[in-house]
């Protein structure tokens, strides 16, 4: 839901809506978006962490959750002008009173909240990291996300850390909200599944 993967993104996701049948993402997904898929050993040469905050959670039927989280970013190189990220978000969301619940037509009550996590692992090619993006150690980086309800301006991390134009594919994504007895929403490659609602 977080309108930043792809242009057809849906949810935090909004990186697409999947159609195919979801599977228990909720309790898998750190082991699919796995690091050793990426490091091969070696020391990744971007290592940061983004606290965002007062960020809105986009739908397919615009903004239904204010959330914030942190987003640990780890890349490594892999080959020349070839590297590997892999991307984890942990935070919190609450539900807007009114608003189109995820994955359905139900208008929320506004006492939905709990916890949210995720993330994805994409490939960057024909790139070169920039001398100014390359960490070698964690840095906490804050950032505010004011938008509307129709729209929320992306910070793209990938524009701040490579050069232009980078070939960037996403290799698996997914986004488990938890909203104890309220429910649970995912939003992922492999599918949708859930409902959220109190």
């Amino acid at each position: 839901m977080i309108r930043k993967i792809l242009v057809a993104a849906t949810f935090i996701g909004l990186i697409g809506t999947a159609s195919s049948a979801p599977k228990n993402v909720g309790d898998d997904w750190k082991n699919t978006v796995r690091i050793g898929d990426c490091t091969q050993d070696t020391t990744p040469v971007v290592d940061i962490t983004r606290q965002v905050e007062n960020r809105k959670d986009l739908s397919s039927e615009g903004a239904w959750a204010d959330i914030n989280y942190t987003k640990n970013i780890k890349v490594w190189k892999i080959g020349d002008q070839r590297y590997c990220a892999v991307v984890e978000y942990n935070g919190e969301f609450e539900g807007i009173e009114g608003a189109t619940a995820p994955g359905g037509e139900t208008q929320l009550t506004g006492k939905e909240k709990g916890k949210m996590q995720g993330g994805y692992r994409a490939m960057i090619a024909q790139s070169e990291l920039l001398e100014s993006g390359s960490q070698s150690g964690e840095t906490l980086e804050s950032v505010s996300g004011e938008c509307s309800s129709e729209n929320c301006a992306s910070v793209d991390w990938i524009d701040s850390y490579f050069s232009s134009s980078p070939q960037v594919s996403y290799e698996w994504w997914a986004w488990v909200y938890d909203a104890g007895e309220c429910g649970t929403w995912t939003n992922a490659e492999s599918g949708n599944s859930g409902k959220i609602i109190c």
